[in-house]
């Protein structure tokens, strides 16, 4: 559950739009040249993978990498790959592909080799880096407009050059600024010669820094040994919701505070964002101890932490994306508890498997979208209109009809 929180910084939405931001200066010849951000997005180098088995070949793009898993995406067939330790779960598919939509377990598996995770084997074949595709790299621009894959073309002291041949565009990453040239039919802005687009910059690999977790059980100290898994899963995920929210350059959090509270505590967990402060009761966790999916929820309010309002920061999208992170990224395998005779105006599972259908059927950076507005404090409901084709009521009635289980009491 998340209180009310003190103010955030302005995001704006942008892709490859005429806008202006602002941005620091980095040195190009000394900068780690990886990894260019702008205010509302990145742009940054990938690597290319090839999926082999007796009978085929499929090629994937590495979209994100961290301590918990590997994501690969197969723009061919719409899938999204997760290569766990263990494990390999698949999501999405279109055309004749088989459609998954949750990610769901495919194949037992694991890492070949070294802990650099170049290489993932299975029963049926192998997951490995396309070498030959490095001589040419893959980048990935994520902004609140989705994803765009680009080949890079050329490197020089002052510029990296990047391609993009589904919409013609040929862009130049600087120091400070992107500039941009060309652009097909498929898009509304198209430039005949090199053009200044927006200010960014260059960023290390610790570009955001290393967390904190400061963790308090004197009020309950037996408590110490759950609090301690509960802190490492903060360290480790923190920056994954972080990077699923924000895919900017907006600054998170540096430290995280865990109070660990006793009998006296009322209710199971809350969260006080603007002070990176989470309050869980002691009693809740020894009755339930494998509920680690709770920290998460809560970790997600720490890097929601959207500015004081309750006009514009309504409670049932705050806890439904925080429930949506926990159920379809932290915890994908187990069933989402949604209670059908509840609304979305209830929140919590049930508002998360609501988002989770706009996100797959009218737009899939529904997510990104709606927490960029929440963090300047300009959500309105109207934005589900523009966002996602109709108006939130009426979407609500089309997610009744297409996923409530026939089984289920009408809704209140």
């Amino acid at each position: 559950m998340a209180l009310p929180c003190g103010s955030a910084r302005s995001i704006a939405c942008a892709g490859l739009i005429l806008c202006s931001l602002a941005g620091s200066r980095a040195d190009a010849q000394t900068a780690d040249r990886s990894r260019w951000e702008y205010n509302s997005g990145s742009i940054a180098r990938s690597r290319s993978w090839i999926e082999e088995t007796e009978k085929e070949t499929h090629a994937f793009v590495e979209t994100a990498r961290n301590p918990v898993f590997v994501e690969l995406f197969d723009p061919a067939r719409d899938y999204t790959v997760r290569l766990y330790a263990d494990k390999l779960l698949l999501r999405g598919g279109r055309g004749s592909a088989k459609r998954f939509v949750k990610f769901t377990r495919i194949y037992r598996g694991g890492w070949k080799g070294n802990d650099r995770r170049l290489g993932w084997e299975y029963e049926r074949g192998s997951f490995r880096i396309d070498q030959p595709a490095a001589k040419s790299p893959t980048w990935i621009e994520k902004n609140l407009d989705g994803r765009q894959f680009f080949s890079q073309s050329k490197q020089t002291g002052d510029f990296v050059e990047l391609s993009d041949s589904a919409r013609d565009y040929t862009v130049r990453l600087y120091a400070g600024e992107l500039q941009i040239r060309g652009g097909n039919t498929s898009v509304p802005a198209r430039f005949a010669d090199f053009t200044w687009l927006y200010a960014g910059h260059w960023v290390t690999g610790e570009r955001r820094g290393r967390l904190a977790v400061f963790v308090d059980t004197s009020d309950a100290p037996e408590t110490a040994k759950w609090a301690e898994a509960a802190k490492q899963l903060c360290e480790i995920w923190h920056p994954i919701i972080f990077d699923r929210l924000y895919p900017g350059s907006r600054a998170p959090a540096r430290t995280i505070k865990m109070i660990f509270k006793g009998p006296s505590m009322k209710g199971l967990a809350f969260t006080e964002a603007s002070q990176s402060k989470i309050t869980i009761s002691a009693d809740w966790i020894t009755k339930h101890p494998d509920d680690f999916g709770m920290v998460i929820h809560e970790l997600t309010h720490v890097v929601q932490n959207y500015p004081r309002s309750k006009k514009s920061n309504p409670f049932w999208v705050v806890e439904g994306m925080a429930d949506y992170v926990r159920y379809y990224d932290y915890e994908p395998e187990k069933p989402v508890p949604a209670d059908w005779k509840k609304t979305y105006r209830d929140g919590y599972a049930i508002a998360s498997a609501f988002l989770d259908w706009i996100q797959r059927k009218h737009n899939a950076r529904i997510i990104e979208k709606l927490n960029a507005r929440l963090a300047i404090g300009e959500y309105t409901d109207d934005l589900f209109a523009d966002y996602a084709g109709a108006p939130l009521e009426q979407l609500w009635t089309q997610f009744l009809a297409s996923e409530r289980p026939k089984t289920t009491g009408k809704r209140r």
